[in-house]
């Protein structure tokens, strides 16, 4: 083995330390050399060209022993140095580390004294202390180390010679290591055990796993009851897999069985004719439903046309095209539990459910689990999911002579039963769905894609979000736990145990969304709080036991009463103060294969909705707390089961059907999706309004707000009584009323990458893909180091903004008093600073929070943060050490010098060809030039470079008159839009990068060396910066500022900030010197709010 690898070295050899030296230095040589002086060699030692083979770790550890002096004790820390040098003297790398003596008290002192007595007095022991001192490891590079250099250096308070430890003796130790493919094959003895080993484990395992198998594992029926009492998260993959194998399993050839077909099961209408003669057929003659769908989805995004069922990718155009397109319009009015119907039952009688309304777009046989319809008024459209993993849409106001399709659209983003659908308001173009096999998904119709959100090894069994909270979800999970699931960040911010067994529901009070409903097959319905929520155990406001599966639990629309279905034939009311009073009705709940019922709240507190097995809706009162009516019809031709009430169309109601029986299954084609089986089933009710006993209007009527003298006119008239079409289209230049500040970031954690992760990768993979196969990447100027010529004309126009804007604010800064405090980054624009206590400087507690105000100046308002000049931005990249050969100047002039503009003082190459690249690799840049030295003046104040920087600013420019003070604060707004318009359009194209830890900015393909980064954990980092694209406010900060409505009014006070708004500073001092405002900084600055007093400030809301 020695003829095939190099032995590791582990050497140990004494330190002789030079002590005419200020430092004193020991050598140990490895390879003869001439500049080691004779005296430090160690004699007779015979060295090879290179001791240390190439790549080993090498393990470098110094010790000394030290007497417990008095001397040594007072000295305290002193560092070792260890340098390791080749045989021309150079460097190759070095370490140094602290040490001291252990400390000892007087009290151990004495004691180890008299214990050690014996030994001390004999000579066998004495009072020292031996350190080792483990320097940094090494890798032997190619250049061989030819010896080691060892430096006790001095403390710099101390005098020369002086501050240098007392040492008895002291000795290093070098150990190396072989790479790890190498000392697995130096150790072949332990590497062939630990082989022999494993394969005799596995043989063993697989023996016992092919021979007693039964008795380990039974054999046993997997089984699964989706809907039942009994299901846990370990028999999910168990069911999964039976499902697959029974479906492509063989028919057995059995005795003919007779079927009897009716005439309404085969589709056919009645007549007197009977059936015929074929009508008893072979039962393994009988077409079966196949699986039309066998494929793995990926773990990660699906885009939606890779999950769309169909064969037709228009109709997933046409989907996205129409979600895009809805406005969600609010019209509800009144809803607190009265919708303004007359107390009355007449009009649930004239209900009615047309052929028109039921389309069936859900695959056979699987049953449908949820409906929902989209929270929009404009628009009727119903999303559903089933057993099979898939989500269909329904647009009810599709119009197929327009050339719109049927409006059925069939996807699969999952692959087991969906647990939940959720749809909000605000937000149409994003769907939330969870399923069973523990994903939860969202479809985003603007990035078409159902993009994964969380995956959990348990199983999802429900999901819901608060209406007023757009970032978290809360979904249940496992045997009782709720989630919330922070969608921004994508982890599950919360976690809580709530129930013993599985949560079927989650439903939030709409008066109230802190108020929360689940219910469980633990056989309880529980009421919390998420404001009192902890993670031990939580307290429930209200528990509802029942004796069996709680499959529902819903808030009324006016949140003063809850709802609850259960598998012991009960449905629950609970309602009154601290939801005290609690009802049962008896209802037949009881479902087998179907899917379960669960009641649901209509458009007001006055009645429930619940499916029967007699293929009708029961209406439970609430105020009575019984069955007052079934709604039936001859259209209606399965159990409905889960039903929604459209929030913003009174009268509208939605049902899926249970799957048992199926509807036209013979007509089942996989190119014929709109015709397949199984519906949702949409159910459109027509009223009959009832004022003071007599019908006035009759009709189907499509929002929340009643209104039927304008009804019956328009029914007069003989208008269409469909949803009015609204344009979905933005109104440009609209701003929001009131806007808050982006959050400020917190310092210890890194920045937000402004780019969306998943597309960084996306592009990663996409140039290493091209690398691998030796294709150059595509480059476009100025990604190519050639100037984009468009861009040129916008560059000209920033500077000369950029010098008109810093001209502006140093005659405005005469005018207009600017101050800041001394302790703190806070700038106040008003003749006096501000009382609103938020300083958080090192001595605001003793002020408490009151900022230190001082004179101000221009580089508080206006911030400019500098880069390095690049000559050449394609070429050699700066280091550390060669930081100052380069030119500081603000980021804004170095991104249009790069764009195009030409300063003398400042060149740049411009390149005439284009630079090559495969992946990350620069294969052709044209060669090296040599740069020019940074440029230097005698005297900075005649050179024209001058105006682009703000340093001296209000020296260079005398106060003007009063009367230009206006103009000037115009044109100086202008110049500062300007900047930001270019600035913005120029690093669409010209890449600038950002630290995604401190404030520093470098313009250029790629960021600098320089190991100057000092913000959080930079000493992990070694200094250096973690780059990332940069955004315009990073490169041109806006630094907000208080904005003040009297400048020489009274003080802003910190009861009243919440009054109060905020504007960049330049904007600020250009509004208070008579610019006009421009609107998109109205609403931070709320102009539009009234300050009260002190006293009227706590009566607000």
């Amino acid at each position: 083995m020695r003829f095939l690898l190099e032995k590791p070295i582990q050497t140990t050899e004494a330190l002789n330390f030079d002590y005419t030296k200020p430092s004193p230095v020991a050598f140990v040589p490895l390879i003869s050399s001439s500049l080691i002086p004779e005296n430090d060699i160690i004699s007779g030692k015979e060295i090879g060209p290179r001791v240390i083979p190439y790549n080993h770790k090498l393990q470098v550890t110094v010790s000394l022993t030290m007497p417990e002096s008095d001397y040594n004790r007072k000295l305290g820390i002193f560092q070792v140095k260890v340098e390791f040098l080749s045989a021309n003297g150079k460097v190759t790398s070095s370490s140094r580390n602290p040490c001291m003596l252990q400390f000892k008290s007087q009290i151990l002192r004495f004691a180890e004294i008299i214990i050690k007595s014996i030994s001390l007095i004999t000579g066998q022991q004495s009072e020292s202390q031996v350190l080792n001192i483990k320097m940094d490891e090494f890798t032997e590079g190619l250049e061989p180390t030819a010896f080691l250099k060892v430096t006790l250096e001095q403390r710099a308070e101390f005098q020369p010679g002086a501050g240098i430890p007392e040492i008895y003796a002291a000795s290093l130790a070098l150990e190396s290591e072989l790479p790890h493919l190498k000392r697995v094959i130096w150790d072949w003895r332990r590497t062939i055990f630990v082989c022999t080993s494993i394969m005799w484990f596995l043989m063993e395992l697989m023996a016992i796993l092919l021979f007693c198998r039964p008795m380990i594992i039974p054999r046993g029926r997997p089984r699964i009851n989706v809907y039942g009492e009994n299901i846990s998260p370990s028999n999910f993959i168990s069911w999964v897999k039976t499902v697959e194998v029974n479906s492509v399993k063989k028919p057995k050839i059995e005795a003919s069985v007779v079927i009897r077909q009716s005439l309404r099961t085969r589709g056919m209408p009645p007549d007197s004719k009977g059936l015929g003669n074929n009508f008893c057929e072979n039962s393994d003659k009988i077409p079966k439903s196949e699986k039309q769908w066998p494929r793995t989805l990926p773990l990660g995004s699906l885009s939606m046309s890779d999950a769309f069922c169909g064969d037709n990718m228009e109709s997933n155009k046409l989907l996205i095209e129409t979600v895009l397109s809805v406005k969600g319009m609010v019209q509800i009015e009144n809803l607190d539990g009265s919708v303004g119907i007359e107390k009355s039952d007449t009009w649930l009688e004239s209900m009615d459910l047309k052929p028109e309304d039921v389309a069936r777009v859900l695959p056979t046989p699987s049953p449908a689990t949820l409906v929902k319809f989209f929270p929009c008024s404009n628009m009727r459209m119903i999303a559903a999911g089933n057993t099979y993993g898939n989500i269909a849409f329904w647009n009810v106001d599709c119009d197929s002579e327009n050339g719109d399709g049927d409006g059925n659209y069939l996807y699969r983003p999952h692959e087991a039963p969906i647990s939940g659908i959720s749809i909000q308001q605000h937000s149409l173009s994003k769907i939330f769905t969870s399923c069973y096999d523990g994903f939860l998904r969202v479809m985003d119709a603007e990035k078409e894609v159902f993009d994964l959100l969380h995956h959990s090894d348990d199983t999802i069994f429900c999901l819901s979000q608060q209406a007023s909270n757009l970032r978290s979800l809360f979904f249940g999970e496992g045997l009782g736990v709720l989630n919330m699931l922070d969608i921004r960040t994508r982890k599950c911010s919360e976690s809580w145990h709530l129930h013993e067994d599985r949560i079927n529901t989650i439903d939030f009070n709409p008066q109230n969304p802190n108020i929360m409903a689940t219910s469980s097959t633990d056989g309880t319905a529980c009421i919390w709080d998420l404001r009192r929520m902890s993670k031990n155990k939580p307290p429930t406001l209200k528990t509802v036991s029942h004796s069996r599966v709680v499959t529902a639990a819903y808030f009324s629309p006016s949140g003063n009463s809850v709802a609850t279905t259960s598998y012991d034939e009960k449905v629950g009311i609970i309602s009154g103060i601290n939801y005290g009073d609690i009802s049962m009705i008896r209802h037949d709940n009881l479902t087998s294969r179907i899917t379960s019922f669960r009641a649901i709240w209509g458009w007001d507190d006055s009645y429930i909705f619940v499916g029967n097995k007699k293929k009708g809706i029961d209406v439970i009162s609430s105020s009575q707390r019984k069955i007052v009516l079934t709604l039936k019809s001859p259209n209606m031709s399965a159990i409905p089961c889960r039903f929604d009430a459209h929030p913003h169309q009174v009268g509208v109601l939605a049902a899926v059907t249970a799957g048992g029986a199926c509807l036209e299954i013979k007509e089942c084609k996989t190119t014929q999706l709109s015709s397949l089986s199984q519906c949702p089933l949409y159910l459109k009710f027509e009223k009959k309004w009832v004022q003071k006993g007599r019908a006035i209007v009759s009709g189907t009527f499509p929002y929340a707000c009643y209104r039927p003298r304008e009804f019956s006119a328009g029914k007069k008239r003989g208008f269409n009584h469909r949803p009015r079409e609204f344009s979905a289209g933005k109104k440009q230049g609209v701003y929001p009323q009131n806007v808050d500040l982006p959050a400020e970031l917190p310092k210890q954690k890194k920045k937000p990458f402004p780019i969306p992760f998943k597309e960084i990768k996306r592009a990663a993979r996409k140039d290493k893909l091209l690398a691998e196969r030796g294709i150059e990447k595509p480059l476009e100027p100025p990604q190519n180091g050639l100037l984009a010529p468009d861009l040129i004309p916008v560059a000209h126009e920033v500077l000369d903004a950029w010098k008109l804007l810093i001209k502006g604010l140093a005659q405005l800064l005469h005018v207009i008093p600017v101050y800041g405090c001394s302790e703190c980054s806070e700038v106040h624009v008003a003749h006096t600073g501000h009382f609103i206590q938020e300083c958080k400087g090192p001595t605001s507690k003793k002020r408490r929070g009151m900022h230190s105000w001082v004179k101000g100046s221009i580089n508080d308002i206006l911030i400019t943060i500098e880069s390095y000049h690049l000559y050449d931005p394609f070429g050699r990249r700066i280091k550390h050490e060669t930081r100052f050969d380069y030119d500081r100047i603000p980021a804004v002039v170095e991104l249009c010098i790069q764009a195009g503009v030409d300063i003398p003082e400042y060149p740049s190459r411009r390149r005439t060809e284009p630079i090559r690249m495969i992946g990350k690799k620069v294969i052709y840049r044209g060669g090296y030039v040599e740069e020019p030295k940074p440029w230097r003046a005698v005297d900075p104040s005649s050179s024209s470079i001058v105006d682009l920087d703000t340093c001296g600013a209000c020296g260079r420019y005398p106060p003007p008159p009063l009367e230009d003070v206006p103009r000037i604060a115009q044109e100086t707004m202008d110049a500062y839009e300007i900047v930001q318009w270019g600035v913005t359009k120029l690093m669409r194209k010209y890449t600038v990068k950002a630290c995604g830890y401190c404030s520093e900015i470098h313009v250029g393909p790629w960021g600098h060396n320089a190991k100057l980064c000092g913000a959080f954990k930079h000493q992990w980092r070694d200094g250096k910066h973690g780059w990332q694209d940069a955004t315009v406010a990073e490169v041109l900060p806006p630094n907000y500022v208080w904005h003040v409505r009297d400048p020489k009014g009274p003080p802003l006070r910190s009861a009243l900030k919440r009054f109060y708004g905020k504007a960049p500073a330049v904007v600020e001092v250009c509004a208070q010197a008579g610019a006009q405002i421009p609107d998109r900084y109205k609403p931070m600055m709320r102009l539009d709010i009234i300050i009260p007093d002190s006293d009227e400030a706590n009566l607000v809301a």
